[in-house]
């Protein structure tokens, strides 16, 4: 999350629950950038990501709910772990049907990532996989 207050608030939420030894949640600042000629913030994925998931192995599930910024700002959070995902890891991102995030998912389609598409839940749940 780009917000390291949400960060620990969120680990000791979910360090009681069952599965939460296979849960990281970590702080990743923003970085300004443009996609579709939207200028937007990014997660700054270019440090980190192998000691974040090391622990892990390939990963078989993501879930996206962020950033938080204007703009198609969900782009690359995909893209960036791809390699550290299994074959056909399958992801949902939320807020789905927003506008910025159908954009999103259409990149992310043109890209291989394929769109199963959008859950009517609350804002919309996207799901897809990766290959």
């Amino acid at each position: 999350d780009q917000d390291a207050g949400y960060v620990q608030q969120t680990r000791e939420r979910i360090q009681p629950l069952p599965g939460s030894a296979c849960c990281r949640v970590v702080h990743v600042p923003l970085v300004h950038g443009t996609v579709a000629g939207q200028e937007t913030q990014f997660y700054d994925l270019s440090q980190g990501l192998d000691e974040h998931w090391q622990w892990l192995g390939k990963a078989e599930f993501v879930f996206i709910d962020g950033p938080f910024a204007e703009g198609p700002c969900r782009y690359k959070t995909l893209p960036a772990v791809r390699e550290y995902l299994a074959d056909k890891a399958a992801f949902a991102m939320d807020d789905g049907l927003r506008e910025k995030e159908i954009v999103v998912g259409r990149l992310w389609n043109r890209e291989g990532i394929k769109i199963g598409g959008v859950l009517a839940i609350g804002n919309g749940i996207m799901v897809g996989s990766v290959s």
